[in-house]
């Protein structure tokens, strides 16, 4: 129930009411009501009625709630995701709606090839690694907790990508299971961050050499 002190008070803070906050309703009060009623397509009647009430304190709608969303990806994994086909691209955007990881590589020019290749980081020189193209063939992944010892995280990213995959129909390999069999034995399970489309050599003859 708003008084007419109220009334006078939000005819005041709009700029209609000038006289004296006192709360009775004189000649200015009906004057600034009947102003705020002609501005607002109301009659012109001078009664705060229904109508006017309804102009004069709408309904307050509450903040939304500003939710992150689980698919949100930090600055730097925006920036490597981006380089990434659009098939790859199109897996992890959904992927991220059901687990937290990093991209931390996609495209790879020479200079940083090489330099993987000689940590011993990479087994292949530049133009013959699926991250050395433009868009990138392959990215690496770093799932939540962040720690390169967790190996069942990474098993866990790996099961919900290559489940997505399968059901995107993008065919997607990875590096925990190079030759695709299911067991993941240490021959084949050296390079778990890595996923890459396979064969990568037949989308590298639709892309150019990544040269930055």
């Amino acid at each position: 129930m708003k008084t007419t002190l109220d009334v006078q008070s939000e005819l005041q803070r709009r700029g209609y009411y000038k006289g004296e906050l006192d709360g009775l309703k004189g000649p200015q009060t009906d004057y600034a009501i009947r102003q705020f009623q002609s501005a607002n397509g109301l009659e012109r009647d001078g009664d705060v009625g229904p109508m006017t009430l309804a102009k004069l304190f709408p309904a307050a709608k509450p903040a939304p709630v500003m939710q992150t969303p689980v698919s949100a990806f930090d600055k730097a994994s925006q920036a490597n995701l981006s380089k990434a086909h659009p098939k790859i691209q199109a897996v992890l955007v959904r992927a991220r709606e059901e687990v937290e990881f990093r991209v931390l590589d996609s495209s790879r020019g020479s200079a940083a090839q090489e330099k993987a290749f000689k940590e011993g980081r990479s087994k292949a020189r530049f133009g013959q690694s699926a991250h050395n193209w433009s868009p990138a063939i392959a990215v690496d992944l770093f799932p939540a907790p962040y720690d390169w010892n967790a190996v069942k995280a990474f098993d866990d990213l790996a099961a919900v990508v290559m489940r997505i995959a399968k059901e995107m129909k993008v065919p997607l390999r990875w590096g925990g299971d190079w030759n695709m069999d299911g067991n993941k034995t240490t021959s084949d399970a050296w390079d778990r961050p890595h996923f890459e489309l396979h064969p990568w050599r037949d989308f590298a003859k639709h892309c150019t050499p990544y040269l930055s």
